[in-house]
């Protein structure tokens, strides 16, 4: 698609790997010993690790122009795979009774799919008074949740990812038949 960015769907059928990377600092309090941890990011963003088992000759020259193209420093969407969506309704965030906007655990979020719910403690509600950042993944309430409600939500995603340094290996190891390694870094930028 001309001008824009272009998504990477691999068929399924193959090994993914995500891994959380979360970005944590330790601040030491001047040769007191004692030291405070504090995350800089309001969720974490994700490696994946693909591993793409048998590629005929086309969609290995495809999968390498893909990655010629891109390299590390151009930005692409990748679908997910199986960590597409939060299929169930899971905690996103505590109110507070001031906080209206709470991080979902994903970026770029299909506005379509989103289900948001409040839980009392009692009883759980779907509630449609919130509107969506997408892009970021940031709900915003039109009232502040009580102070102690559960915030949940479902929702599918993708993530938008550059390839790591050494993002795309290809082993040919029959006549005609590729095998691919793949590492993506999900980027916030």
């Amino acid at each position: 698609m001309p001008g824009g960015t272009r998504t990477l769907t691999v068929t399924p059928g193959f090994e993914v790997t995500r891994e959380a990377l979360t970005f944590t600092t330790r601040v030491e309090f001047e040769n007191t010993g004692l030291f405070t941890l504090f995350n800089r990011s309001e969720r974490p963003t994700y490696k994946f690790g693909l591993e793409l088992p048998a590629l005929q000759r086309i969609a290995a020259q495809s999968l390498s122009a893909f990655h010629h193209f891109h390299q590390g420093g151009k930005a692409f969407f990748y679908d997910g795979g199986l960590w597409d969506s939060v299929t169930s309704l899971n905690l996103v965030g505590e109110g507070d009774g001031t906080r209206t906007d709470f991080f979902l655990p994903n970026r770029f979020v299909d506005s379509n799919s989103i289900s948001v719910a409040v839980f009392d403690g009692t009883t759980t509600s779907i509630t449609t008074a919130f509107s969506l950042n997408p892009d970021p993944g940031v709900i915003v309430f039109d009232t502040a949740p009580a102070s102690a409600d559960d915030i949940m939500a479902s929702h599918s995603h993708k993530y938008r990812v550059v390839f790591e340094p050494d993002g795309l290996k290809m082993v040919q190891f029959a006549k005609g038949v590729w095998r691919a390694k793949l590492d993506l870094r999900e980027t916030i930028i």
